[in-house]
């Protein structure tokens, strides 16, 4: 009796402890939960953006991304047990995550989607709130039709150029020139402080920047437009007056004017003298 009293005591004991060890891995393999989140992107004028990148992440980690559809939509799946620091935004070019992203700017979003306070916000990312929205099983809704709609600006810039030449002199008069491959998409002439200002509504791109100036060299380089700004100084080179026999232009034509000039004094002496010469005869 005693010997079945171990056994059963010894049986207990193991079940008990195979329960804990099971419950103990079922619970650090728990998975997270995936939520739904679906809304709109349109721009100022309230048109649907189409084949836009939408993407949410928290601050340090891409959770998911979509693009929206032919009418603003986008749907996009996130995996993750922390929904209290969520953040929203809208890829205008570039790879999400990946150097040279540059995202739009928004300038409205339906109530639960609001702008960063952080400082230095440029209005380009939003924090989510669930506590506003009232998910349909795993899916949060944040806008229902394109009239509710994530409104992002144009993006466009105001561009300056600044233009400085030897010692650092500004430059009045150079033209100053952006293309878009072998289209100009502003131009225009620095003024006596060596800025351009090439315009407003600039898109969001990278350009070709030619700056062209009588006494120097053609200038020529990629310009990438993200934001409004002026730009750091471009210093343009001089142009190295050609050289004859160690000579440049200008001085064989101070020397053609000198010797020219001499000419001049002789063949006046010469008449001179002869008119007086005749003169004298009479």
């Amino acid at each position: 009796m005693h010997g079945k009293l171990v056994a059963i005591l010894l049986a207990a004991m193991m079940f008990v402890s195979t329960a804990v060890v099971f419950s103990d891995s079922n619970s650090s393999d728990a998975v997270d939960p995936t939520y739904t989140f679906v809304g709109y992107v349109s721009n100022e004028a309230g048109a649907a953006l189409v084949s836009k990148t939408v993407v949410i992440d928290n601050a340090t980690t891409i959770l998911g991304q979509g693009t929206t559809d032919s009418t603003g939509k986008f749907s996009i799946e996130v995996t993750t047990s922390d929904t209290s620091n969520l953040r929203i935004r809208i890829v205008y070019e570039g790879t999400a995550g990946q150097a040279g992203e540059v995202n739009y700017k928004i300038v409205n979003a339906p109530e639960g989607i609001e702008w960063m306070s952080t400082p230095g916000d440029d209005h380009t990312v939003l924090s989510l709130d669930l506590s506003k929205f009232t998910p349909v099983g795993d899916t949060y809704t944040l806008s229902s039709s394109i009239g509710h709609a994530i409104q992002v600006a144009n993006a466009t810039s105001t561009v300056t150029i600044h233009v400085v030449g030897k010692d650092g002199k500004e430059l009045n008069g150079a033209k100053i020139s952006l293309y878009d491959d072998k289209r100009i998409v502003a131009s225009g002439i620095s003024d006596y402080n060596g800025h351009c200002e090439l315009s407003s509504t600039i898109n969001y791109d990278t350009y070709r920047l030619v700056i062209k100036c009588n006494g120097y060299k053609d200038y020529e380089s990629s310009l990438v437009v993200n934001e409004s700004q002026i730009y750091p100084e471009i210093t343009l080179t001089e142009k190295q007056a050609p050289t004859f026999l160690g000579m440049t232009t200008y001085h064989i034509l101070m020397l053609f004017g000198v010797i020219l000039g001499l000419a001049l004094v002789v063949i006046s002496y010469i008449l001179v003298a002869r008119n007086w010469k005749g003169m004298q005869e009479d």
